[in-house]
Order: C-alpha cells, then structure tokens, then sequence
C-alpha cells in the first residue's frame, strides 16, 4: 500500500515537472519573440532618423552654403569636415552614423573619392566611412556649391547627401 502511494507521489512530481518544463519553454519562445520584435522596432526607429537627420544636415551650419539658398550645400566645407574632429569627438559618435557621404552627379566627372590633391574633380566625398557593410541609406537631393577662382564665381551641382544610420547591435 506504501508503496503505491509513494508511486503516486512519484508520477505527480513528474507532472508538476513537465508542466513546469513546459511553461518553461513557452516563456523562452515568447521571450525570444519579443526581443525579435524589439530589435526591428529598434532598427526602424534607426531608419527613421537617419530619415530625419539626413533632412536636417542640408542646413547644419557645417554644411550649409549661404542663408539664401536652404537646400545648397558647401563642397570646401565638406572636404574640410572630412579631415577634422568635432567638438574632441569622431564624427561617427557626433552624429551617431555609420556612412555619410555626397555624391555628385551631374555633371559626372571621372576623379572618385575626393581628396585635397584632385578637389574638385572628383565625384564623391566620404566624410564617414566606419564599415563595409552598412545599414538602410537613406538620401536627399541638394546643390553642391563651390567657389571657383578662376571664373571668379559660384558653382553649384546636383549631387545627393547620402546617410546610413548606426544598426541596432544584435546582443
């Protein structure tokens, strides 16, 4: 009879085990779900200001060409900001970006990546640049606009602002 009663003792705790197990699992997946949708969140509120910044940076005083035109841009400023540290920080962490860059496009020129030996034949300045793979870019159209001291006058080119915002980090 003792012994049929300790089976019995035995058999509940085995339940209350693999019930416990079970729930168990069902909160892991749960849990691992909503960090899934965490992270995405996380990656499109990303997006969204890179978005956002990328509006904005047009008329940021490191950018902007003369209060006259908003949507201009000053390619001197551009290349200077790529040689310089802002305010003891990398530009990376000022403006929390993994890429930014301007690239020119019309007209097309065949110099590449500006530097201060072949400015301003060139068609693309690289102001950050943190690694190869990057997240969503996101751009804006702007006027590119240098001072040209042999025709003693402004230049301006359409070019776009290109941003790729820091991706969430998969911990």
């Amino acid at each position: 009879m003792s012994s049929r009663g300790q089976l019995k003792i035995q058999e509940m705790a085995f339940v209350l085990l693999a019930i416990m197990l079970f729930f168990g699992i069902v909160a892991l997946i749960y849990f691992a779900l909503v960090m899934n949708d965490l992270r995405e969140q996380g990656k499109i509120q990303s997006e969204n200001e890179a978005n956002a910044l990328v509006k904005r940076m047009i008329s940021i005083p490191e950018f902007s060409w003369t209060k006259q035109c908003s949507t201009c841009i000053d390619h001197d400023k551009i290349l200077a900001l790529k040689y310089v540290e802002l305010y003891n920080k990398t530009k990376e962490e000022f403006w929390n970006l993994d890429y930014l860059a301007i690239e020119q496009i019309y007209p097309k020129k065949a110099g590449g990546e500006c530097m201060n030996g072949n400015y301003p034949n060139c068609n693309i300045t690289t102001v950050i640049s943190k690694k190869i793979n990057y997240g969503k870019t996101s751009f804006a159209y702007v006027a590119l606009c240098r001072w040209n001291n042999d025709k003693n006058q402004n230049i301006c080119e359409l070019a776009r602002i290109v941003v790729s915002s820091k991706d969430v980090k998969d911990e």
